[in-house]
């Protein structure tokens, strides 16, 4: 049995930009552009709204309808996006707590739980690595 897949579309603020992607991640994936973890033209142009989407049972027939979308103009989007969501509103915008990036730090989201993400303690990121905490971390002073 295959996973299912989505093929979606984010929003910027002011309605000026809009992305097209396909993901079997959903959740995961709008977490991530939400919070600027993918780089590219979602977090340049800061689409951070879910404003459409569609479920596929296959992912074939969900890449297939990525591309197909993705080659309509912006008119042809627009009133795809207003079929289903006529006033544009942000539709995962209650589906992650606030405190996400709660002091800068990266959360985990675990998709195949569907939790809802949230930060590890110093102790518990110690814990989890076996070579204690990373090289990169400034929060404690050395000596």
């Amino acid at each position: 049995m295959e996973k299912q897949s989505y093929v979606y579309m984010m929003g910027s603020a002011s309605r000026r930009a809009l992305y097209t992607g396909v993901t079997a991640q959903f959740r995961k994936r709008v977490f991530e552009h939400k919070n600027n973890l993918i780089e590219g033209f979602s977090s340049k142009c800061k689409c951070h709204r879910l404003v459409y989407f569609e479920q596929f049972a296959n992912i074939k027939d969900a890449i297939a309808r990525e591309k197909e979308i993705k080659g309509w103009r912006r008119e042809k989007k627009n009133k795809l996006v207003e079929s289903m969501n006529p006033g544009w509103k942000d539709l995962a915008a209650d589906w992650f707590p606030e405190t996400l990036l709660f002091e800068g730090k990266q959360v985990r989201f675990d998709e195949s739980e569907h939790k809802v993400p949230r930060a590890y303690s110093r102790a518990e990121e110690s814990a989890r690595s076996p070579n204690g905490p990373r090289d990169d971390d400034n929060s404690e002073s050395k000596s």
